[in-house]
Parts: C-alpha cells; structure tokens; sequence
C-alpha cells in the first residue's frame, strides 16, 4: 500500500511538501518527506518516483537480507536543512529561530558538528554535557547552568527526532527526558511595595518616557520587546486598556512570546503617564521614546534601568525584565488568582504563573481555613 501526500510547503525554501508512506509485505511502514520545487504535477510525479524507491529499496533487503547502507550526514551538514525545512517551514517565531541558531552555534557544533547523526548516542550527548561544563569553568564567573544544558539538549533531541521523523537516521538511541539534567525552580526576583515606589518617583524626575516605561513594565507586564514596540494604536486612552499584540526582536517587528495578544487595563497613574506622554489626539508611532525623539529598540531600552535605579537609591541594574516580575509578584501578594495573573501576563504555561503563587496570602489562609472545618463524619 502506498499512501502519497502533497501538499503547499509552509514557507518559502519550497513549492510543495511531499510525504510518502509504503506499507511492506510485513505490514511494517517506511516513510519520506521532501520539499520540491515545481509544478503540483512535477510534485506529484516526484512523490511516485519516492514511493518507487522506497518499495525497491524494501524489496532489495527483502532478497539480500541486508539494509541498503544509507549515507547519514554530520550534524554540522544537517543543520541547514533542520533550520529551513523543520524551523522556517513551521513558522516558528523568529526568537525561537535564534534561540535554536544560538544553541546550535555555541555548543552542539563546536563539540558534535563532526559526528553523523547516527553516532550521536548516549555516550556522545555525556560528552557534550563534560564540555559545556568545562567550557563554563573557564569562563570568569565560572558560572554552570543546568537549565542552559537542557536548553541545548533539547534543540539536539528536536534535530534528531526531525532527522528521523524524514528518515534520515533510522532509529533514536535516547530520548531527551532520560539525558536532561534535574533543576530547580528559579527564585523571580522583583521590587517589593516600597522599591517599587521609589523607582516610579525617581522614574518620574528622570523624564515623561521613563515613568511611562516603568509603570508599562510594573503594572501592566510589557516585556523588553513589547515594550520598545508599544504603538500608540495599541494604546486606547479612552477606555483605559493597553491591546500588546507586537514585539521587536533584533528590529523585527513580530507577534509577542506565545505567539497570541492580550489586552491589559491600565492602572489610573498609568493612564495619566501615558495622556502626559501622547504629543497630540492624532499622534501615531512607537510610545516610548529616546532623549532624541527616535524610538526605542529592544537594545536601547536596557539603558533607562541604570540611572532610574541609581536615582530610586536601588542596586544599579539594566533589567528591564525585573519590572514584569514585579507586576507578576505584585498581582499575586494582593491576592489575585494563578489564572488571572496568568491571562494578564501572556503566559501559555500556568506553571509559569505558579512560580509567583507562593507569594499569595490568600493560597495560605485559604488553605490553613481548612483546618477549621467541621470534621466529615466518616472521619470522625
């Protein structure tokens, strides 16, 4: 039985998606997937010609007894096929996209580039777990980070699946929840009530910009992007709610983390920042603003952190992101629930959200109230 698929590829490397399933005398499958260029016509003739191959190749190793010897490429010769037919053709976020360049360039090739996809085993994803960490031995801090391991063993795991999902290795020796490293939690650092305070205040004697930055940051929970792509579109004064449906990355304009928008309503101080800030009724353009008048980048907004927090009397910092942690905190020590803060903050993951939860009275009167109800009969 052959059963042939093609389809519009997604994405612009190629005009069409084949996938191309054979059943064999067994009842076992082999499959293959390829991009093409062409007409749909062309696409379907090349999907014949694929089924063809696969079905000699079967019957070849049903006579000899022995399986076709199949050339596997290195993970270095690999890489570029991953990027554009896996990562590209899905339409993944470009922050995504670079996140995986990043891992890939960083430590999988300089330590695994050479070796075929179907060498990488157990032993070698040990070996890149001994580099990573000698590699961060050498560094000043010495800083090890069991959770950047996993990030870059997880891009490898999602390479090799890929390979094998289009049938370019033929098995997968390990599985990513069998080599990934035990982390903790992570502490969420944040301003408490009277830090938060004080940087609003030295904020607001810095410039109009900067207050409007740190309460977008603290009270309505824009990220670094988000923040430096806030439109005056986004913002409608005149029912108090901020839309956050953009974000810049490496000065692309693109859909925030999660890939959804949200819609945030603004505190009253907020509202007020921002009417101060709006130049007129019809102003259009990016909100937030340098000393210059041109509008921030994801970078340049790192540098409005150090002289409000020197000027608020707080440690020196450029992050930016500490302020969203602080609207996160904040929500949850006055008592709002995991899903509200969640749908607030964009999270797709309410584990996300429960870092946060911990910092919530309610969760432990609620829970210590318990203890004062009548005991069930069946118990007693």
């Amino acid at each position: 039985m052959i059963k042939k698929v093609v389809r519009p590829w997604k994405g612009p490397k190629f005009d069409w998606q084949i996938d191309v399933r054979v059943q064999l005398a067994d009842g076992t499958w082999r499959r293959a997937k390829r991009g093409f260029n062409g007409t749909e016509k062309q696409a379907q003739k090349e999907g014949d010609e694929i089924a063809f191959a696969l079905r000699d190749d079967a019957e070849e190793q049903t006579v000899t007894g022995e399986k076709p010897k199949k050339e596997v490429p290195t993970l270095e010769g690999f890489q570029s096929r991953f990027i554009t037919e896996h990562l590209e053709a899905n339409d993944l976020k470009p922050t995504t996209i670079e996140t995986y360049k990043y891992r890939l360039r960083l430590h999988l090739l300089p330590c695994l580039g050479k070796m075929k996809l179907d060498e990488i085993d157990f032993a070698a994803v040990q070996q890149l777990k001994a580099y990573i960490k000698a590699k961060a031995a050498a560094r000043k801090n010495g800083k090890y980070s069991p959770v950047a391991v996993n990030h870059t063993l997880g891009v490898l795991s999602k390479v090799l699946t890929f390979a094998f999902d289009i049938g370019v290795i033929d098995k997968l020796t390990w599985r990513f929840k069998t080599v990934k490293l035990k982390t903790t939690t992570p502490k969420m650092g944040f301003y408490d009530f009277a830090a938060f305070a004080a940087l609003v205040e030295a904020a607001t004697g810095v410039g109009a910009h900067e207050r409007a930055l740190v309460l977008l940051g603290g009270e309505a929970g824009l990220r670094r992007g988000e923040l430096a792509a806030l439109d005056w579109s986004d913002v409608n004064l005149a029912n108090s709610f901020v839309t956050v449906s953009r974000t810049l990355f490496k000065g692309h304009e693109t859909t925030p983390k999660g890939g959804t928008s949200r819609t945030v309503r603004m505190t009253k101080r907020l509202a007020a920042a921002l009417v101060a800030l709006k130049p007129s009724p019809q102003a259009t353009g990016r909100v937030l603003r340098r000393p210059d008048g041109s509008p921030h980048t994801e970078t340049s907004i790192n540098e409005v952190m150090p002289r409000i927090t020197k000027e608020a009397g707080l440690a020196m910092s450029r992050k930016i992101h500490i302020l969203r942690h602080t609207f996160c905190s904040h929500l949850a020590m006055r008592g709002a629930k995991a899903i509200e803060i969640m749908e607030l903050a964009g999270h797709t993951d309410i584990q996300v959200t429960q870092r946060y939860m911990h910092l919530s009275p309610e969760m432990k009167n609620s829970a210590i109230r318990l203890l004062e109800q009548p005991i069930p009969e069946a118990a007693a």
